[in-house]
């Protein structure tokens, strides 16, 4: 069975990830997810389509069209001990028929990771990145941040791994003002079961039988995505999956820094991947989104609602690319 998971990358694909894991080309696992055997390039799309849903804010119902779109690359631009690489990573969310929101908001960012050497047994590398997150792409100023990365990764034995991280993201959902640490241990001893256990980041990939796999993610024990996937073939893969996001844009052209957009989802799946060869993947999916707002605030710890949003089906398309 292909593995869903990619062990060293298992640990921090969701550390500190608390705004949306789609951050995961500009955060951490740039540097310490590795990359396939022969590749050196990775680009994905992911596109989610809902139908027409209602938006009530107490005073007012509205209707409310969504279209979500992730986008993200990566390139290894040095394969030796150094390992620098470029990654970039965007989120735009199109929004219509409704005035009470943007027509469209966007979160696009760019970083270089690297290795900077060794303190004792312990390895030590960094990402380094900036981004902008408005109404439209580069139109406030304002919108600027920053992000960094300092990270340290010890291998006691060849199957298990510590982690620490000081994880700063200027457009982090929660507490973006302030370097967050974090700390993991993985371990895959046994070939069908790698675990990671840390603050904030739990995870687990089991293979239960040859062509099953279950897959577990969660932050802070409260924010949980779960993947079930049933190998058809050699090329097929059918999954079903529970997913959660938040996303933060910037809603105004000026300097409050208070005044962000909050977008919260959780998604219910049944989908189908194909994979014909290593450099390519496609997958199809079609749910329901479900527990939908769009929030004013600072940080998901203190927000004002601005709208709910109905419960809708959705379809979703994603490709991965690598060489």
């Amino acid at each position: 069975m292909k593995r869903i998971s990619r062990l060293t990358g298992l640990a921090v694909a969701g550390v500190l990830g608390l705004s949306s894991l789609a951050t995961a080309q500009t955060g951490p696992s740039l540097i310490t997810q590795p990359f396939e055997e022969g590749s050196k390039v990775e680009v994905t799309f992911n596109g989610q389509w809902q139908g027409k849903a209602d938006a009530q804010n107490g005073t007012t119902d509205d209707e409310i069209q969504l279209q979500i779109y992730d986008g993200s690359a990566r390139w290894l631009l040095s394969d030796d001990e150094l390992g620098l690489t470029f990654g970039t990573q965007i989120t735009a969310m199109s929004i219509s028929q409704i005035t009470m929101l943007p027509s469209s908001l966007v979160d696009h960012s760019f970083a270089l990771g690297m290795n900077l050497g060794a303190i004792s047994d312990w390895k030590v590398s960094t990402v380094l990145g900036a981004g902008y997150n408005g109404r439209s792409p580069y139109g406030d100023a304002n919108a600027l941040y920053g992000k960094a990365d300092l990270i340290f990764t010890n291998k006691p034995t060849d199957t298990s791994m510590w982690q620490v991280i000081v994880d700063y993201d200027g457009n982090r959902s929660f507490l973006p003002d302030i370097p967050l640490p974090s700390i993991s241990y993985t371990n895959w001893d046994k070939s069908d079961f790698t675990w990671t256990v840390g603050f904030p980041y739990n995870a687990l990939t089991w293979d239960i039988s040859d062509k099953l796999e279950l897959e577990l993610r969660s932050i802070l024990l409260y924010n949980i995505d779960a993947t079930l996937t049933y190998e058809v073939s050699d090329s097929f893969e059918l999954f079903g999956a529970y997913a959660s996001r938040t996303d933060a844009f910037r809603a105004d052209n000026d300097n409050r820094s208070t005044r962000r957009v909050i977008f919260s989802q959780q998604t219910v799946e049944l989908g189908l991947s194909y994979e014909p060869c290593n450099e390519f993947e496609l997958t199809v999916a079609g749910g329901l989104a479900f527990d939908q707002e769009f929030e004013y605030g600072f940080d998901s710890r203190d927000t004002t609602s601005i709208t709910d949003v109905s419960d809708e089906p959705y379809l979703r398309i994603a490709a991965e690319i690598k060489f």
